[in-house]
């Protein structure tokens, strides 16, 4: 099977091709639900996982990321397996924001009463596009969510970068 990336006559720009399917993905109601089947007493229900999109920002990225080649897993529907996939994928840690790169916010209380730690994609000049808490959509965002007296809004845990999306 070829890709893209075998297919044409030059390398895939893909820093810039993720980044244009990151700002196409805004407001994009594609990622409000991942079904999986549940079977009890020899019946079959489907069942939302990601609460029509309230907890979507892991099935986002990791879906941009797997149609981009830049995971070597699969989907994933937790930030943590998403974590330990762009481990695993080569990704690493870094201090600084670049245009691409994949931020991990820390622990927030959620509509379901848990903590959850929060996924997206670093765009530049200070924005961030995730899936939205309340819509469920893909939204472009302050990197921290802003501030509030002086402090951050919500404080970035970690930030991934792979070197197939360095310049």
């Amino acid at each position: 099977m070829q890709s893209i990336e075998d297919e044409e006559d030059y390398p895939v720009a893909l820093r810039q091709t993720l980044l244009t399917q990151i700002e196409g993905s805004i407001d994009s109601n594609q990622y409000l639900r991942l079904y999986i089947e549940v079977r009890s007493n020899g019946s079959v229900t489907y069942q939302d996982v990601i609460g029509n999109g309230r907890f979507a920002c892991a099935y986002y990225v990791s879906s941009l990321l797997h149609l981009m080649n830049l995971l070597r897993g699969a989907v994933h529907t937790t930030v943590d397996r998403t974590e330990l996939d762009l481990i695993a994928s080569g990704w690493r840690k870094t201090s600084s924001t670049e245009p691409g790169a994949v931020i991990i916010w820390g622990p927030k209380l959620a509509s379901d009463g848990h903590l959850h730690r929060h996924i997206g994609f670093y765009l530049g000049d200070d924005w961030a596009v995730s899936t939205d808490g309340t819509t469920g959509l893909p939204t472009k965002h302050h990197v921290t969510y802003g501030t509030r007296d002086g402090d951050t809004i919500r404080e970035i845990q970690a930030i991934y970068i792979h070197e197939r999306l360095e310049d």
